[in-house]
């Protein structure tokens, strides 16, 4: 299969008009650009970042800190809930790396399991080597994109999660496991095996993630966004429904995270038209 999933599906955060945080952020080079979000990173030298909203974006990061020229990897997971991060000005330097989550089987074939035993260490010996403390964003960036290119360029992924994964974004994430099951022709036991091998989430979970990312993009990007439509469009019972299920993932209502997100107060509204 070739991957086309970036092309239908952009998960946003909580601010994605923002210029006011600390944080660098480029985009991959082509060949990434199916698997890999974007690199992004943060040096101490830049000052304090502040408080920033966390949200399910579903993707991943694979997170560098840099201290006292020591380099320390690690791996962060799907986020299902939000939460609030404090960029201090005491904060080391940090580069990361973001992937879409239908990365993680091409990244690590063997599952999660073996990415803290094999992806990390590599990782890691990759910016020792590397001297990624004596880079700049450019240099790690390039650094990393020929390692990944390598790595990936000969990687493949069970076509049964690849195939679920399809569906659910052809449905914006409004899909049951049992409609999975009858699609793809595995039982719901064994796509629940593959989504918690690779993903680290169950079916549902990922699902509940798209419909969320998709939601959240729409009320963002579309000029007549009406939330009856979406009700409607994504499967939820009632207005009530899908406002509930958007406070979940977001911490807030709607209508403050689109006021946080236009870098207005979110508990502030002047024009009072958004019931939500």
């Amino acid at each position: 299969m070739t991957l086309t999933f970036h092309t239908r599906f952009t998960p946003l955060t909580a601010t994605p008009f923002s210029r006011a945080d600390r944080c660098i952020e480029a985009a991959p080079c082509p060949a990434l650009r199916p698997l890999v979000r974007c690199f992004w990173g943060h040096s101490a030298a830049q000052g304090a970042g502040g408080r920033q909203l966390v949200i399910p974006d579903a993707c991943v990061d694979i997170i560098f800190t840099l201290k006292d020229g020591r380099v320390r990897t690690r791996f962060c997971a799907l986020d299902q809930q939000p939460f609030w991060s404090d960029l201090s000005a005491q904060a080391p330097d940090l580069f990361a790396v973001r992937f879409y989550f239908w990365a993680l089987p091409f990244l690590c074939p063997g599952g999660l399991p073996a990415l803290e035993e094999t992806l990390i260490p590599a990782l890691s010996r990759l910016a020792q080597e590397g001297e990624f403390a004596t880079l700049d964003f450019a240099g790690r960036k390039a650094l990393l994109e020929r390692w990944l290119l390598g790595r990936l360029s000969r990687a493949s992924a069970p076509d049964a999660l690849l195939d679920s994964i399809d569906y659910l974004l052809s449905h914006g994430g409004d899909a049951r496991v049992c409609a999975l099951s009858v699609h793809t022709g595995y039982s719901a036991r064994t796509l629940e095996r593959l989504f918690a091998q690779h993903l680290g989430a169950s079916p549902k979970q990922t699902a509940a993630l798209i419909r969320y990312q998709t939601l959240w993009n729409r009320a963002l990007t579309q000029p007549r966004f009406d939330v009856q439509d979406q009700v409607l469009a994504l499967g939820f019972c009632d207005q009530a429904h899908l406002l509930h299920f958007f406070r979940q993932h977001h911490g807030m209502s709607l209508g403050q995270a689109v006021r946080l997100a236009r870098g207005l107060s979110p508990f502030y509204n002047t024009r009072g038209d958004a019931p939500w």
